[in-house]
């Protein structure tokens, strides 16, 4: 009879904690309508406000053509090159220090003049000190891939 009991009562338990971690519909509607993720409200996003709103604090990815003459006179770039010359990744630095790789927003921790981030499987180091900003680099966490990053 215990046994039974223990049974059951694990089977409950186990059901409850799934959907603990599922996102119901109107949640998810917030989300969509504020233009925060889970990662960015965890961040301060709002989900009470509108996309503008957020967008104006920051939170809010704008869709930008990287292509554009305009970008690099707005905002400065960095850019991830591989050994050949080819480009890795955009990266876009804000007033506020908040990071972009490829207009992806990742988070960035600030030590010593540096900026560190990573993307996927790649880790990126940006020096902020102009005398060793000819020092950023890259490398990828599964291989031996790495390259330079140049200010642009």
């Amino acid at each position: 009879m215990r046994a039974k009991l223990l049974i059951a009562l694990g089977i409950v338990l186990y059901g409850s904690m799934n959907s603990a971690y599922a996102i119901d519909a109107k949640y998810r509607q917030q989300l969509e309508q504020s233009g925060c993720t889970q990662v960015s409200e965890a961040q301060g996003c709002d989900i009470t406000k509108s996309k503008e709103e957020n967008s104006k604090a920051g939170f809010v990815e704008q869709t930008v053509d990287v292509s554009s003459p305009s970008i690099s006179t707005q905002q400065p770039q960095w850019i991830a090159e591989r050994s050949d010359g080819t480009t890795l990744a955009l990266i876009k630095i804000d007033q506020q220090q908040r990071v972009w790789v490829n207009d992806t927003r990742v988070i960035a921790v600030k030590k010593n003049d540096q900026l560190s981030f990573r993307q996927g499987k790649i880790d990126y180091t940006i020096f902020t000190d102009l005398d060793k900003q000819s020092q950023s680099f890259w490398s990828d966490r599964y291989s031996t891939d790495k390259g330079k990053i140049v200010f642009r």
